[in-house]
């Protein structure tokens, strides 16, 4: 079998060679088979690196054409110790019908696919050619991904045959994956209930769309915080479906590495941003130029293997470090969605006052004075409000965490300059 490692990011970096090698040697357990003459190159995509923890996503090329998913995730430390190899191709056997050599061009492709009148299929101009996986192994096919139709909202990815132009459905985009979240939060929506996410990326080994990824927050090798890890990787319908904890079970609910926890805070995010992007927010500040936002859940640190919460949630900024939601000592902030929505909040005062610092106290000739955070934390608790429709913010934080009725209610006779706090 004749590899050829390809490293997408700085030649011979530590974490890409052994995530190469990593599934290289786990071949044949990943469906990877031996086809005879074909040349077999595995590919690394730049590695998503926080800390000391590393995601590489491998994909797979047969003759010079790539499969049109990774076939693996590694996840691995910065320096290359390998802890875990993720399949991404369940259950295929990764074995092409054929040659590597198309008949059809991408502009027969692309006329295939108009002239079939299946849903959703007008306006597409790229056609790309890859090994899809089919029942009986790998065909030759162009993917195509038409625009969605606006009047209906239906939206797919659709393969055509390179040889025999047979056109066939590669993934609904409008039948995104489903999450176990509370709603809102375990005291306003006490049930954990299924919902749809509005953006997900069903090709993630993990939890991420276009515009966040969610992570977890493992123990670090010795003292220290602990490590932005994800962790939530979907089930074989595409969907994070966790167990959802007893909050008044003390153990569960101060769990510092459940899953739930890193699911729920991208379903709250998640939702959040699809109904600002409603409103005209153009996105965060690590979404420019195609970037991510990271969620980060079940923040706290370890002392000699021992867990420290971290009692409190905040904005950071950092696209590696975005939005991070401590595990305390009585509540995971991560189930309240009333915090994400708050810390969000603060997201789109950075976002829409570039260039500003809408956060620190200013100092004037007599005082120094919190009017600049004030209006951050004001807005932020304002934007929760108004997303849910309701102006107790917290209530589950505020009751497990802090032992009243919420963290805040936005219902008050509060007054400027009287009231500043930030």
């Amino acid at each position: 079998m004749a590899f050829v490692a390809r490293p997408a990011d700085a030649a011979g970096a530590p974490v890409t060679s052994a995530a190469l090698e990593a599934v290289r040697s786990s071949a044949g357990a990943l469906g990877i088979v031996d086809p005879a003459d074909r040349r077999v190159d595995l590919v690394a995509e730049p590695p998503f690196v926080h800390r000391d923890v590393a995601v590489v996503r491998v994909g797979l090329q047969i003759d010079g054409v790539p499969l049109d998913r990774p076939v693996a995730a590694v996840l691995a430390t910065r320096a290359g110790d390998v802890r875990r190899v993720v399949a991404q191709v369940a259950g295929a056997a990764l074995v092409p019908m054929g040659p590597a050599v198309p008949t059809l061009t991408p502009a027969d492709a692309l006329a295939r696919l108009a002239a079939s009148g299946e849903p959703a299929s007008a306006g597409a101009r790229r056609a790309d050619l890859v090994w899809m996986v089919r029942p009986g192994g790998l065909r030759l096919a162009y993917r195509i991904d038409p625009p969605a139709d606006r009047r209906t909202g239906a939206n797919f990815v659709y393969g055509v045959d390179a040889r025999t132009g047979e056109v066939f459905v590669r993934a609904r985009r409008d039948a995104l994956a489903n999450v176990r979240a509370f709603e809102f939060n375990p005291v306003a929506t006490p049930a954990a209930e299924i919902h749809p996410l509005v953006d997900v990326d069903d090709q993630a080994p993990f939890l991420q769309g276009a515009y966040l990824r969610a992570t977890n927050c493992l123990p670090p090798q010795g003292s220290g915080d602990c490590v932005p890890t994800p962790t939530a990787e979907p089930d074989a319908n595409g969907d994070f479906l966790y167990p959802a904890p007893n909050v008044n079970d003390w153990v569960q609910a101060t769990d510092p590495t459940d899953t739930f926890a890193e699911v729920s805070i991208y379903y709250h995010a998640d939702k959040l941003r699809a109904w600002l992007d409603g409103l005209g927010f153009s996105g965060l500040a690590c979404n420019e130029g195609g970037g991510l936002a990271t969620l980060v859940a079940n923040f706290g640190s370890y002392e000699n293997g021992e867990h420290v919460p971290y009692d409190n949630a905040f904005w950071s900024g950092d696209c590696d470090f975005t939005m991070v939601f401590g595990q305390t000592n009585g509540a995971d902030l991560s189930y309240d969605g009333d915090v994400v929505y708050h810390e969000f909040g603060h997201g789109v005062v950075e976002a829409e006052t570039p260039g500003e610092t809408l956060f620190m106290p200013r100092p004037r000739i007599d005082a120094r004075v919190n009017d600049a955070g004030a209006m951050n934390e004001a807005f932020a608790d304002f934007l929760s409000s108004a997303f849910t429709g309701d102006p107790l913010v917290g209530e589950y934080a505020g009751e497990y965490w802090l032992g009243t009725s919420a963290v805040r209610n936005n219902d008050n006779d509060f007054s400027c300059p009287v009231d500043l706090t930030g």
